[in-house]
């Protein structure tokens, strides 16, 4: 599942208020501590970014170039 940057934005909110209730939209998630809802921010901050930050949307592409010595 993809977290959207309103859930995103709505567990940052719970966590800095220090609440472990979440809702979006018509969804109440209850987590059972503020770790578990820290790792599910630091997963929805992925899933944003990976969205926000593809080739299609910035317009630019990423690349490594590997250096082999013999």
């Amino acid at each position: 599942m993809a977290f959207s940057a309103e859930q995103l934005a709505a567990m940052e909110s719970a966590a800095a208020s220090g609440q472990l209730r979440v809702q979006s939209g018509d969804k109440i998630i209850q987590f059972q501590s503020l770790d578990m809802l820290l790792k599910a921010i630091v997963m929805a901050r992925s899933d944003v970014t990976a969205t926000t930050t593809s080739p299609t949307n910035s317009g630019s592409f990423r690349h490594r170039t590997a250096i082999f010595d013999d």
